[in-house]
């Protein structure tokens, strides 16, 4: 990967919005779960390599099932095998930052110019896919959580999100410019990477900063993508919240809050319960399984991260499972409601496809752990209950690991309610 970042890529400038569509239909084709690479004749068939996520993925369950995972199956080399399926695209990543499109902002420096380059982008993408792969799910935006500096920076997601539906700060419809003859934006949803920058979940952006999204600010992304499907501006799916990024880094970052690996670890809980709490999401994503490592020489003008490289993995730049490894398998967060006699327990479970004897435990002081709840879940899984809140108790999970034991999840105090 340091070779391959070496270089530093240029940014998209002007994207024509013919050639993205003809790019897009390329690739859905191609991850059809039909396209099979072709050879030369008397060549060998080359086969796909497996896919690394996918490895990355198993490796890391199997180590917390404390059993190693099943060996791909083996094809012969004759024979052709086809790219894996895709079926949910998202269109563009982060049309709102200038790492990522360009020009972000017109000449006169105060009015976003990336919207309406993008907005063309999608009407002649998304129906060029439908017609070749009706099956697919088209996601648009894939924003960024938070604006830059005003005529030089990223453009703010909600102001990004009302210029490419052609309407003011109040959501009336403009009907000038490039919006003279606008017709409502496809999509099966809009995607978002709420990132905190290494704030805690449930910190809001700053009041003069209103148009950021933050992960707690998806109330009012929400909002704004209901009522312009209200207003005709976007299609009723477009209104549904994708989150396709998100993570904290646990390695130093300039002028962000430092993450331990413990916090990282009680705080992805959390997150997610903050997302599982505004019905309009629809899914939510941990970016990445594994750190990156950072490039061999500088590659980037971000001061955040000049070499490229990502900390927010379950497993570090090496292989080992981080404490948020654990947490992701299963995590507990714990609430205290108003009168702090009583708690909320949300848990996010991913224990595999058979049905799994899960136990919630809870100490008080150096008391020995007692069990307090017991469910019974399958796959993927939340759940809810409200209990009883003794002072100073902790809250922890255990669910069944291999040969019948029994593994514990991280020791969770309550957090107070208010923020």
């Amino acid at each position: 990967m340091g070779d391959e970042r070496a270089a530093r890529p240029a940014c998209a400038h002007e994207v024509k919005p013919r050639d993205y569509a003809d790019f897009a239909v390329a690739v859905a084709r191609r991850y059809s779960g039909e396209f099979v690479v072709p050879r030369a004749p008397g060549e060998p068939q080359p086969q796909p390599p497996p896919a690394q996520d996918h490895n990355l993925f198993a490796q890391l369950l199997g180590q917390l099932r404390g059993s190693p995972s099943p060996p791909p199956p083996v094809v012969p080399p004759w024979l052709p095998r086809p790219l894996p399926l895709v079926s949910v695209f998202a269109l563009w990543n982060e049309p709102n930052h200038p790492g990522l499109m360009l020009p972000q902002w017109k000449r006169d420096k105060d009015t976003p110019a990336s919207p309406s380059i993008y907005r063309r982008m999608i009407r002649a993408a998304y129906p060029a896919i439908k017609q070749v792969r009706p099956d697919t799910r088209l996601l648009i935006g894939n924003t960024s959580s938070v604006g830059g500096s005003r005529g030089r920076g990223a453009v703010a997601p909600l102001e990004f999100l009302r210029e490419l539906a052609c309407v003011d700060k109040r959501l009336r419809a403009r009907r000038k410019g490039g919006c003279a003859r606008f017709k409502r934006i496809p999509g099966d949803g809009w995607a978002h990477h709420p990132y905190t920058r290494n704030q805690a979940p449930n910190t809001h952006s700053k009041r003069r900063l209103r148009d950021d999204v933050m992960l707690a600010d998806l109330p009012r992304l929400a909002r704004t993508l209901r009522a312009l499907a209200r207003r005709g501006r976007i299609s009723r799916a477009g209104a549904r919240i994708y989150l396709t990024e998100f993570g904290f880094e646990t390695k130093r970052v300039a002028k962000r809050p430092v993450v331990s690996k413990a916090k990282h670890a009680r705080w992805l809980a959390w997150s997610e319960y903050i997302a599982d709490r505004v019905p309009a999401v629809r899914s939510f994503a941990q970016f990445l399984l594994r750190d990156q490592p950072p490039a061999s020489s500088v590659v980037s003008d971000s001061k955040a991260r000049p070499h490229g490289e990502f900390s927010t993995g379950l497993l570090d730049a090496s292989g080992t499972p981080k404490l948020a490894a654990r947490a992701f398998r299963a995590g507990l967060f714990v609430q205290l409601r108003r009168n702090r006699r009583r708690a909320l327990l949300y848990g996010r479970l991913r224990l595999g496809p058979a049905k799994q004897a899960v136990t919630v435990q809870r100490r008080v002081g150096k008391r020995r752990w007692r069990t307090i709840a017991r469910l019974n879940i399958t796959g993927q899984a939340s759940f809810k209950r409200t209990v009883r809140h003794p002072r100073r108790a902790i809250y922890r999970l255990t669910y069944p690991g291999p040969q019948g034991s029994r593994q514990h999840g991280l020791a969770i105090r309550a957090r107070s309610a208010r923020r």
